[in-house]
């Protein structure tokens, strides 16, 4: 019985492994030109290039792709609530999935 349970767990691994190996990597990835069309927006409490020299917002130039994909999904679905996080409730609220994707590519490669 332990062999079988043993033998069929190698196999879900397997399966689930092959799975992530032939998954699509473009599809999660961002377009950074199509992002910098998108953050006109984001200028006006990131500024233009997401260095942000108010104190109140962070600086989002640089940092991480999936940090900041992470970030635009919470304000999506409100999930964030640090103080000022509402303030990005409704810039994000109809953006879509590939829409997130483009802005952190865009804001990831950007110099710190």
């Amino acid at each position: 019985m332990r062999a079988a349970f043993a033998l069929a767990c190698v196999a879900w691994v397997g399966v689930a492994w092959v799975g992530v190996a032939m998954a699509d990597p473009a599809a999660e990835a961002g377009d950074p030109e199509r992002g910098y069309r998108l953050s006109t927006p984001c200028a006006s409490c990131h500024d233009g290039d997401g260095r942000t020299r108010y104190g109140l917002y962070p600086r989002i130039a640089g940092q991480h792709y999936a940090y900041l994909l992470s970030a635009l999904r919470e304000f999506r679905t409100k999930e964030r609530h640090q103080a000022f996080a509402f303030q990005m409730w409704d810039p994000v609220r109809d953006l879509s999935d590939q829409d997130l994707r483009d802005l952190a590519a865009y804001y990831a490669r950007l110099p710190w």
